[in-house]
């Protein structure tokens, strides 16, 4: 038996790490930069996008337990779950301008459209 512990592992598997310059001679590590990676700007889009898509979820969640049990709250919560695309229009058109945002308004229209039953 190759294990002495159930927490040691099998040493035929064990992995083998070797410096970067020994696998590729002569290449030398990337320098540290100094300046931020990722803009103000890029990070505010980020806060903003994630904030929208977790109340999407969140909204999305409420409507199907809101269908599922026949709750009495199920035309305002579609309501709320509805604005969503608006709302990450109007962040888009913040971001990049009224082109995009109105690209991916049309984009969303047909989410927003009612379902035949």
């Amino acid at each position: 038996m190759f294990y002495s512990t159930p927490w040691t592992s099998d040493p035929r598997f064990q992995p083998y790490i070797y410096p970067i310059n020994v696998i590729y001679p002569g290449n030398q590590p990337i320098p540290f930069q100094d300046t931020a990676c990722i803009s103000k700007a890029e990070e505010e889009l980020n806060q903003l996008f994630r904030l929208l898509w977790e109340q999407h979820v969140a909204w999305t969640r409420m409507l199907i337990i809101s269908i599922a049990a026949s709750l009495p709250d199920e035309s305002l919560v579609t309501e709320r779950l509805l604005r969503n695309p608006p709302d990450m229009a109007e962040v888009f058109k913040r971001f990049y301008g009224n082109e995009i945002a109105a690209r991916f308004s049309s984009l969303t229209e047909s989410e927003r459209s009612p379902l035949p039953l």
